[in-house]
């Protein structure tokens, strides 16, 4: 992505949504302080910082996380910190009786992440508490900073992905070949062999290897499925699974780290298996991911399955 993506996202500049408060209309832009001058200006420019932050936690902390969640989480946790400290239903918030199968804490860091690499947090913070549609026009903007990138990340690797997988072959090349920019129906997932092998589930894998047709036939008419809860072989280093223990070079393939280096490196590193090493630059490329994380990995491996190995409507995520 480019550098000033944060600032202006598909031709468009941030959202107007507006706010009035006595007879003025008040947009996100003149809520959020600047830095470097420390007062209210308007312009694109101010929400970059809350932007670019999206995108990278959407690539090492969640892919589909829910900014107003965040916000509603930490800023509730944060006004109860006063509190007793006990542990029972009276110094719980609304939020968490509300929604007991959340994760709280998952977006309490998420939110404490956040407002450590945004310099104008605290005092923004105290203006979206007076204003909440600035709050929500900013939870907007981040979310929709955030699908911006994931899809970027799926289209870089729509064709790098194919050659990182015949990387992976033993002559290097896929067979049969499929045309850049092809139909992912047509080509990818059930319809390719070899995609076909690096999908199927481990618990499968010696019935497809034995007869893939028929396994194939049998995924592509629904007699059996893939669904997220299941391991498939491509999550495998050198595609090899040992049974007793399926946690064994799960996560290690070359592919998936091909994926991840494509994705948070650039295509040389990816191809060349250079370490990571933090760049140097400007902060918004860095300030989230210094290293190798498992949620990224997770992002990488997610990526993976849906840019170069599956069709759309394979997996049930």
């Amino acid at each position: 992505m480019s550098d000033n993506e944060g600032d202006e996202l598909d031709g468009e500049s941030v959202s107007t949504r507006t706010h009035c408060t006595t007879g003025k209309k008040r947009s996100i832009e003149k809520v959020v302080s600047d830095p470097k001058t420390k007062k209210q200006r308007t312009g694109p420019g101010v929400l970059g910082k809350y932007k670019r932050l999206a995108q990278w936690l959407g690539r090492s902390e969640d892919t589909f996380i829910d900014f107003d969640l965040v916000f509603r989480v930490g800023m509730e946790y944060e006004a109860s910190d006063d509190d007793s400290g006990d542990d029972d239903e009276s110094t719980r918030t609304d939020t968490e009786r509300d929604d007991d199968d959340v994760d709280q804490s998952h977006y309490r860091h998420v939110f404490t992440i956040i407002s450590e690499n945004i310099p104008t947090f605290n005092s923004d913070l105290k203006k979206f508490k007076k204003d909440p549609d600035a709050l929500e026009s900013l939870c907007d903007q981040m979310s929709k900073s955030l699908g911006f990138a994931r899809s970027d990340d799926i289209r870089i690797l729509r064709e790098d992905g194919l050659d990182h997988v015949a990387s992976t072959q033993p002559n290097k090349n896929l067979m049969p070949d499929i045309p850049a920019y092809s139909s992912k129906p047509t080509y990818r997932g059930w319809n390719h062999p070899v995609l076909a092998e690096l999908l199927c589930p481990v618990e499968h894998i010696e019935k497809f290897r034995a007869h893939p047709a028929g396994t194939i036939q049998n995924f592509m008419n629904g007699t059996l499925r893939v669904t997220a809860d299941q391991l498939c072989l491509f999550m495998y280093r050198n595609h090899t699974v040992d049974y007793e223990n399926l946690m064994d070079r799960l996560l290690c393939s070359d592919l998936i780290k091909m994926t991840w280096r494509r994705i948070f490196q650039n295509a040389r590193s990816a191809t060349k298996g250079r370490r990571i090493k933090r760049k140097r630059g400007k902060p918004e490329k860095t300030y989230v991911l210094s290293s190798v994380t498992p949620r990224s990995i997770a992002y990488a491996t997610l990526h993976n399955i849906s840019s170069s190995v599956l069709t759309n409507e394979s997996l049930q995520m």
